[in-house]
């Protein structure tokens, strides 16, 4: 009788698991295709290498990858700003010049002003979910609130990259709490 319920037990905290590992994942996923949709919203200053059509576009990940191969799959076939994206997955910060786009993961979280030091005066987006990352400086802060995914934007940052973001992503932007 009692390894049945050792069974039960171990049962429900394989289920509990596979549902959070799988709400994780269905979070990642949507954080993904935000990714593209906010480059729709973005205008890279002329003098950028996103202006270069012979280019890829190519977004960082800075730190422990949380996409899986969610990005890969995503991007394969699908351009930005009318380029084939690149997915590279950032080792050494000098790295991040290379980059148009940059996600910083939870796993960079106590060096997310040496990262945002590379970044600094450059059109290179920085994006992460990392609580109070926007205060931090990073252009596009994402969270989860009521089990959906939102954003917000960082005016300041953007004015210093010299990027500009349009209105109607504004629009949809909220505060994260």
């Amino acid at each position: 009788m009692n390894s049945i319920y050792k069974y039960i037990l171990v049962l429900f905290a394989t289920l509990s698991l596979w549902q959070q590992t799988t709400a994780q994942t269905q979070e990642y996923v949507i954080k993904a295709v935000f990714i593209e949709r906010f480059a729709r919203f973005i205008e890279w200053p002329i003098t950028s290498k996103v202006s270069d059509t012979e280019k890829p576009f190519i977004i960082g990940v800075v730190g422990i990858n949380p996409f899986g191969s969610e990005l890969e799959k995503l991007y394969k076939n699908q351009t930005i700003k009318n380029k084939s994206v690149i997915i590279i997955y950032i080792l050494d910060y000098k790295q991040i010049e290379r980059c148009d786009m940059i996600y910083i993961s939870k796993s960079e979280q106590t060096k997310v002003p040496l990262i945002l030091e590379y970044c600094q005066n450059k059109p290179i987006i920085t994006i992460s979910d990392i609580e109070k990352s926007l205060e931090m400086g990073v252009h596009i802060a994402m969270g989860m609130q009521q089990n959906k995914v939102v954003f917000a934007i960082n005016d300041k940052a953007f004015e210093k990259s010299q990027c500009k973001v349009d209105y109607r992503l504004k629009q949809y932007a909220t505060q994260l709490q």
